[in-house]
């Protein structure tokens, strides 16, 4: 290197940039020891290099040409970006400055370069064109509109290709436009009043406003405006969502919900007339039912009374064939009773028509009544009803209805009196469990096929017929469950071990009510009065000719309206039988107007009434003040005992 002045030497080395002197033939004569580092080569190892071998190949050819033009005389020095390799072949960039050295003649002598590190620089620029281009890629192929506005004066500034698209216009057209030119007039002030929240950023999203495109026809569009700052300007970008596609989904489920509303309408109205007209069916069914009940009710009645007499009445070996004809009428009209009774209690049920009169009762005397009441029919067919493991005299009070519950244990012990065979017994037992008392019905006969015992409780199965070999309409065991169901109670079988079946019904437990006992007074001792009071729809003799058995009775027969002046010219009998055949009256009442203005308080009265006006009400008759209440069609021998039992004989 030619030498040069102390100081010369002293920048050289320690100047904050590379320094490097470079002979005409591009050989390397000397570095400063920033160059060193900033290559990464030890001087001797630079000095070695020439400039080709530091200089990346796509820039050389452009560095070699300004040295050219120096050479010329073209360029006094020359200035320009390049990238050097490093020794371990990464790639720096450099900010390049290079002037001739001359000779005295004015000849070039070597080349002095000044090399200014800007890789940051470089990468900072080439970060800032990458992020432009992924922001103008963005920006162009975004599916929303995108516009940037004057915050001040609503003015556009700018906007892609789809906003333009969206509103009809070429995009080089937007910045002549402004907010006040896309919306509908009237929709105007509320527009507005959205872009000054916006620009103030008060307001992010403005949802469904209307837009107006260049050819007058409007679209909706949901907008997001944010403020941003280019080249310290401050614009408010707008992003327009196109949502008429969602406005006519959403009108879409508004027209179908309409739809589907008309059409509940149509069908609530459908389904209202339908149960109008069920119900008016039901209430002819049941209108039907108790018109066909009363008709054949009535001569039923007279049947079954005066087959009772007959078989009672007939003494002797030459009648031994009219009793016989005499117990065949009533096996059979007391098996069509059943039917009828049984078919209208389930009616009822089934039409919710059943009224329960909820009272405490001691379960044992009603178990007691039913296996008395059974007994004839169950000896008739060989078969003995007995207690199994039960005390029956143990007082177990149940909450209920005394005379449906009684409905449901004729129902169960008939079924088993069926099902056995003659030798064979029923077992009626209690057990207590808890809240709740269980009373069994077993019987010995054949038991319940596990593939029926599902549809034993279903109506009209015949099931359970099928199951006791006898007929019948299928509907005795769904009788027992509904009405088990209205006491708050079940119904259920179970197999028995060696044959036989077990049905069962579960029954609320009750406490013992407190109540009074009732001391009757004494009767006559002979010659007892009694009062067949009749309503104008009770008709025959039946009533008269069961009385007329006990001889020792006196009995006369008024209907009654004539009750008040017998009492007034007779004075008051021993007992009255009032029976009421009139449907709908009011034994109560009845009972009050007899009574009324009387001194008959002490009289006994036994009530005779239809079994569909009894059914449920027998509880509210004794303590309206009957004596005793029986039902038609007449059981002769239950009457003649209440009415022994109240003449004290």
């Amino acid at each position: 290197m030619p030498s040069g002045e102390a100081s010369y030497r002293t920048l050289f080395e320690h100047a904050a940039m590379g320094v490097a002197v470079v002979d005409l033939d591009e050989r390397i004569l000397e570095v400063n020891p920033y160059l060193c580092e900033l290559l990464g080569y030890p001087r001797a190892r630079l000095l070695e290099k020439s400039l080709a071998e530091v200089t990346h190949a796509d820039d050389l050819a452009r560095d070699r040409a300004q040295v050219r033009r120096v050479l010329a005389g073209e360029l006094p020095c020359y200035f320009m970006d390049k990238r050097y390799v490093r020794a371990d072949g990464q790639s720096v960039w450099a900010h390049l400055t290079v002037s001739p050295v001359r000779e005295g003649d004015g000849q070039p002598a070597f080349f002095i370069a000044f090399i200014q590190d800007i890789t940051a620089r470089k990468l900072a620029e080439a970060a800032l064109r990458e992020s432009e281009a992924r922001y103008r890629t963005l920006f162009e192929t975004a599916s929303d509109g995108i516009v940037y506005a004057d915050p001040a004066s609503g003015q556009f500034v700018e906007a892609n290709s789809r906003f333009a698209d969206m509103l009809g216009y070429e995009r080089d057209e937007i910045p002549g436009l402004g907010v006040t030119r896309i919306h509908p007039p009237k929709s105007l002030p509320w527009v507005l009043e959205q872009f000054n929240e916006m620009a103030t950023g008060r307001l992010r999203v403005a949802m469904d406003v209307p837009v107006l495109r260049r050819d007058g026809s409007v679209f909706h569009a949901d907008i997001t405006a944010q403020s941003l700052t280019l080249s310290g300007r401050t614009l408010l970008t707008g992003f327009f969502r196109d949502v008429s596609r969602r406005r006519q989904e959403a009108e879409r489920i508004r027209r179908l919900n309409r739809q589907l509303e008309a059409r509940v309408r149509e069908r609530t109205r459908e389904l209202s007339r339908a149960r109008d007209l069920a119900h008016q069916a039901n209430r002819a069914k049941s209108a039907f039912l108790s018109r066909v009940s009363h008709e054949l009710r009535t001569p039923l009645n007279a049947i079954l009374g005066f087959a009772q007499l007959l078989e009672t009445g007939l003494d002797g070996a030459a009648n031994a064939e009219h009793r016989s004809n005499a117990e065949e009428i009533l096996r059979a009209g007391s098996h069509l009773l059943h039917l009828i009774d049984d078919l209208l209690a389930f009616s009822s049920v089934q039409a919710g028509g059943v009224s329960l009169e909820k009272t405490a009762f001691p379960l044992a005397p009603l178990l007691r009544e039913c296996a008395d009441e059974m007994h004839q029919a169950a000896s008739g067919r060989g078969v003995s009803v007995e207690s199994c493991e039960t005390d029956f005299r143990h007082e177990v009070y149940v909450l209920g209805d005394r005379e449906r519950l009684k409905e449901v244990l004729r129902q169960l012990l008939s079924n088993a009196v069926k099902a056995s065979q003659a030798g064979g017994r029923v077992c009626l037992g209690l057990e207590e469990a808890g809240d709740s008392v269980r009373v069994r019905v077993s019987d010995a006969g054949r038991g319940v096929d596990p593939a029926v015992r599902d549809r034993l409780f279903r109506a009209f199965e015949s099931t359970d017929a099928g199951i006791h070999g006898a007929g019948g309409l299928g509907i005795g065991l769904a009788l027992v469950r509904a009405l088990m169901a209205l006491m708050d109670g079940e119904a259920g079988v179970d197999a028995v071990p060696g044959g036989g079946s077990s049905f069962w019904i579960r029954i609320p437990r009750a406490q013992r009510p407190e109540t009074p006992s009732a001391a009757a007074d004494g009767m006559p001792a002979a010659g007892p009065v009694v009062w067949h009071v009749r309503d104008r729809c009770a008709r025959g003799p039946l009533i008269g000719r069961v009385l007329a058995r006990r001889t020792d009775l006196h009995v006369h027969a008024l209907p009654v309206e004539e009750f008040d002046q017998a009492f007034r010219e007779h004075g008051w009998p021993d007992l009255v039988v009032l029976e009421l055949a009139c449907r709908g009256s009011e034994p109560e009442e009845v009972l009050n107007l007899l009574r009324d203005g009387t001194q008959a308080e002490e009289v006994p009265v036994i009530l005779i009434v239809s079994e569909q006006d009894a059914a449920g009400e027998v509880p509210r008759y004794h303590q309206a003040g009957f004596a005793g209440v029986v039902h038609m069609p007449v059981d002769v021998a239950r009457l003649l005992r209440q009415v022994d039992d109240l003449l004290g004989r």
